[in-house]
């Protein structure tokens, strides 16, 4: 795949972008998901603070049905991009402010990342920790379902912003898994609701599923990576002057404010 040297092939190597890309014409927008998979992993290998945080997409039925795909894609996220844990203000800077609830897992501290070890260590030996979130994507592209699969790949998968709940191990994960109606509110409403059930297979097997496609496009995440497994709810505009929570069984996980401005 080749493009032209005076329209260089777009990738995101730049956090929260300001501003709307206006002219298309300024890119070429890759359409081969290994090349665009190529560039991604020069730009992890130039920022080594790449490779911890993942985001995944092609793991609903929705996502599946926009992007016609079979199967996961992914990008990275920046550290300054995730926040761990906060129940205050929150200070971000996107392009677009909208979320939707998701489950995230981590991977284990000390275990080898291969196509080998990852067909053989048993979900409690890959995993160490899960956590609700939210999954705030933003993207400088207008329309990018139209320019496909590899444009947003390329765009580090609308990486916007990821604020994860207080983490539970994953062995009470496992005994108490994320499996009822989750819900997105503000202003005492709920705004976006849905379940495990918008996933087209199970948390851990997206996971198992972004490691080997990652591994084949010669990218490996690091052991302790946080993976969001893909939305549990419709991904929804957020109201900037009013604080941000997520519900699971009328107990709250996040109960944020958004110090942000819309550009």
């Amino acid at each position: 795949m080749s493009y032209s040297a005076l329209k260089p092939a777009y990738l995101r190597d730049t956090l929260s972008p300001t501003a709307l890309i206006d002219k298309d014409e300024d890119f070429s927008w890759p359409n081969d998901l290994s090349y665009a998979y190529k560039r991604v992993a020069e730009l992890i290998l130039q920022d080594t603070e790449f490779g911890s945080y993942w985001k995944l997409g092609g793991t609903t039925f929705l996502t599946q049905k926009i992007f016609n795909v079979s199967t996961p894609y992914f990008g990275p996220l920046h550290p300054k991009e995730v926040f761990i844990g906060c129940n205050d203000n929150i200070s971000m800077n996107l392009i677009e402010y909208k979320a939707e609830a998701e489950i995230a897992l981590k991977l284990s501290d000390n275990i080898t990342i291969s196509s080998e070890a990852i067909d053989n260590y048993t979900d409690t030996e890959l995993f160490d920790q899960a956590a609700l979130c939210l999954e705030m994507p933003s993207s400088p592209i207008h329309d990018i379902p139209k320019k496909g699969v590899a444009t947003l790949v390329s765009d580090r998968c609308a990486a916007g912003a990821l604020v994860i709940a207080p983490p539970i191990s994953y062995k009470r994960y496992l005994a108490e898994p994320f499996i009822d109606q989750i819900f997105i509110r503000q202003d005492k409403q709920i705004i976006s609701k849905g379940s495990i059930d918008n996933l087209v297979m199970k948390p851990e097997l997206c996971v198992r599923s972004f490691l080997k496609i990652a591994l084949e496009n010669n990218i490996t995440p690091k052991a302790g990576s946080w993976i969001a497994t893909g939305g549990l709810t419709e991904c929804i505009p957020l109201d900037l002057d009013k604080k941000v929570q997520l519900y699971y069984n009328n107990q709250c996980y996040l109960d944020f404010s958004i110090v942000g401005y819309s550009c």
